[in-house]
């Protein structure tokens, strides 16, 4: 069957003469998935109504890789059927709502060749968003020129980018034109060790991000600086991220208004853990900074999610989008805060793997001159969540968690506004591999 569905691939795309002259391999997995949520999509009108929602979605992943020798070959990620069931147009791949039949998308494409002396070079549309552990991350996709050179010391890595339309932070990849020139354009470039000291492996990236935009109060020069590290000491594992962030606005500074005002904000992340044969427990803790001036705050981003947390991340700390709120994108969330959790995980045997998380975060900021994000200044919230995982076959996977979350409005401001109740998600998922 797998060859069965190579081949197609191979006429689909490549066309069958093609296809000949190259060796096609594949991999991929698919997924179907029931969750229930309540109380994630708060309403500050009715704050103690209960809102619960309960859907199945699924996804097919497939990832092709067309081989023309050892040192040359193209990959290609296609994304299909990326859907709630029973919603119409529900087809979000990319992000953008879907017709509804256009049910197929091409995630990445990028080409790689490794030349005579080992320099190794990628061009396309490739993985983007994601360095080291990840905290402060946001997968997505971007355009990029990528060349890894190997020294005595390690690998120096180089990237130019073009964001794939407006990534996670609002920058567009291009957007102008000859008869507007560089208008509302993202040109970023990445300079990037990858090394090893001792058990210690070390990972330095510098971005610098010249932003333009339609609206030249908008225009801005980011330098965004990270040093990622992780190690193992027998039993002891690690990984710690700091990560610095200068932003340059280029319209003059104005006191009262926050949005032209340069700004500076960090974060920092360490993870722990002792692994003692089939059980596993951690700590972690992480910070981000928040500048008062320019009301900015360091988030962690949609993939941080320490412990297997189900709520905290994506829904409250991820994107600043807070989630919990009833202006989705628009409410501040939980950036500027700091997390604290315990985990653990136990394999009761070769098929069986149970999971455990804790975690306390609260806004350690103040003076929020938006009204809707007022509540969460000095707010508090408390996540347990619990989860299993149980390999069927070796290509099959049932895996399901639970999480319950209490939120505590800071009100710092007197913006009073109640607190919801016990915020709840909960998922199983059953999972196919090829």
């Amino acid at each position: 069957m797998k060859k069965l569905i190579a081949l197609m691939f191979a006429v689909l795309f490549l066309g069958a003469g093609m296809a000949t002259a190259s060796d096609l391999t594949m991999t991929g997995s698919y997924y179907v998935r029931g969750t229930y949520e309540d109380q994630l999509q708060y309403n500050s009108a009715a704050p103690l109504n209960d809102r619960s929602y309960a859907y199945y979605d699924h996804e097919l992943s497939v990832d092709t890789k067309w081989k023309m020798d050892d040192t040359t070959f193209v990959t290609a990620r296609f994304e299909m059927r990326d859907a709630n069931w029973a919603t119409l147009n529900s087809a979000t791949e990319g992000g953008v709502p879907a017709q509804a039949d256009d049910n197929i998308v091409v995630e990445q494409v990028w080409g790689q060749t490794t030349f005579a002396n080992g320099i190794s070079l990628k061009v396309g549309l490739m993985p983007a968003g994601a360095w080291g552990s990840d905290f402060g991350n946001t997968s997505t996709e971007a355009y990029r020129i990528f060349a890894t050179v190997p020294t005595q010391i390690g690998a120096l890595i180089g990237i130019l980018e073009r964001p794939n339309g407006q990534n996670a932070l609002g920058f567009w990849g291009e957007n102008g034109s000859n008869a507007i020139g560089e208008n509302n354009d993202t040109n970023i470039y990445h300079i990037a060790m990858v090394t090893k000291a001792g058990d210690v492996n070390i990972k330095p990236i510098v971005s610098y991000i010249d932003a333009n935009n339609n609206n030249w109060a908008a225009d801005a020069t980011h330098i965004l600086a990270q040093l990622s590290l992780d190690g193992k000491a027998g039993a002891i594992g690690w990984e710690a991220d700091f990560s610095f962030r200068d932003v340059d606005r280029l319209i003059p500074e104005n006191a009262a208004v926050p949005n032209t005002m340069d700004y500076q904000i960090w974060g920092a992340y360490g993870n722990l853990w002792y692994q003692m044969q089939a059980l596993k427990v951690g700590a972690f803790l992480a910070y981000g900074s928040w500048d008062e001036d320019s009301q900015q705050g360091y988030d962690f981003g949609d993939d941080f999610a320490p412990g297997s947390l189900l709520i905290m991340g994506d829904d409250l700390l991820g994107e600043g989008a807070g989630n919990i709120g009833n202006q989705p994108g628009a409410d501040g969330g939980m950036v500027g805060s700091t997390l604290f959790g315990i985990y653990g995980s136990y394999a009761v045997n070769d098929k069986l793997t149970l999971r455990a998380v804790a975690a306390y975060a609260t806004a350690d900021r103040d003076k929020a001159t938006t009204v809707a994000v007022q509540k969460w200044d000095e707010a508090d919230v408390f996540e347990l969540s619990a989860g299993f995982a149980y390999k069927i076959t070796p290509s099959l996977t049932y895996d399901g968690g639970i999480g319950m979350a209490e939120v505590d409005f800071g009100n710092y401001m007197s913006n009073a506004q109640a607190d919801p109740d016990t915020l709840v998600e909960a998922y199983h998922r059953l999972s196919f591999a090829f």
